[in-house]
């Protein structure tokens, strides 16, 4: 069984530039709210990139106003090749049955 403890906290909002150096740029903030025990933890994703490049930078923004940085662990998987037709069936998760 999988569970999905982050949710949307703001809406998607995309394809904006903020300067000249990148002509797409999105953001949104999400956080912790679905989890067992909640940290109280906010992300704000921000993603940098050019109509025809061919990479994407992403810089994360953490607050956890209730902890320290020894209190908690960042990682990120990611499966890129995923597209639309089977977002549903990759969504990233933790499987409590095998504690990973």
């Amino acid at each position: 069984m999988f569970t999905y403890d982050l949710i949307s906290l703001t809406d998607f909002n995309g394809f904006y530039s903020l300067t000249p150096n990148w002509s797409q740029v999105t953001d949104v903030v999400y956080g912790d709210g679905s989890a067992p025990n909640p940290f109280n933890l906010n992300i704000r994703q921000t993603s940098y990139s050019n109509t025809g490049e061919d990479y994407i930078f992403l810089r994360y923004r953490l607050s956890v106003p209730l902890l320290t940085e020894d209190d908690l662990y960042v990682g990120i998987f990611a499966d890129w090749d995923v597209g639309m037709d089977r977002y549903y069936a990759n969504l990233g998760g933790i499987d409590f049955s095998r504690n990973k």
